[in-house]
């Protein structure tokens, strides 16, 4: 984890971009799992205390700033922050731009996203947050299905067939 987490100062592994790939994937599950550990916490620690009960327990944390503003935008930005930090390494070590800096974007344009998402909420429903949004989604699809997966991937001898039978 200590490399995953020291990205640009490590020469990235497997190892370590299979952790980044896996915690990048845990962003949204990794938001209920923080959000309900400290509902819990609040619950408890109110119950035991008897300072509130469990209806104002949910409205503590509705109205809590740091939980919304804070923590839970850090769990979805860290990962992603660390994913485009390592593609920026790769991309340093292997002295090749592509596919690194085309693949660093991706996490970059969600990681910009979520923050500008953050900052301003009341943007949020904007025209221009909307297709923001909906455009690192499509890349993010695109990249992931074409490049990673590369499930669209048309072999030379076949794309040689093609040209001479046109």
């Amino acid at each position: 984890m200590l490399d995953t987490f020291g990205a640009p100062f490590y020469v990235v592994g497997v190892r370590d971009e299979f952790i980044g790939d896996c915690l990048t994937s845990w962003v949204r599950i990794g938001q209920d799992i923080v959000f309900a550990t400290i509902y819990y916490f609040i619950v408890i620690w109110g119950t035991l205390s008897r300072r509130y009960n469990l209806k104002e327990s949910g409205e503590i944390l509705a109205e809590s700033w740091c939980v919304h503003n804070v923590i839970l935008p850090l769990v979805a930005i860290l990962p992603l922050w660390l994913k485009y930090l390592q593609t920026l390494r790769q991309a340093y070590d292997s002295n090749l731009r592509w596919p690194y800096l085309g693949n660093s974007f991706k996490y970059l344009s969600a990681t910009l996203v979520i923050i500008h998402g953050t900052a301003h909420p009341s943007q949020r429903r904007s025209r221009t947050w909307i297709t923001c949004f909906i455009s690192a989604m499509f890349y993010q699809i695109f990249w992931d299905i074409v490049m990673d997966w590369q499930l669209f991937e048309i072999p030379p001898e076949m794309l040689i067939c093609l040209l001479y039978t046109s």
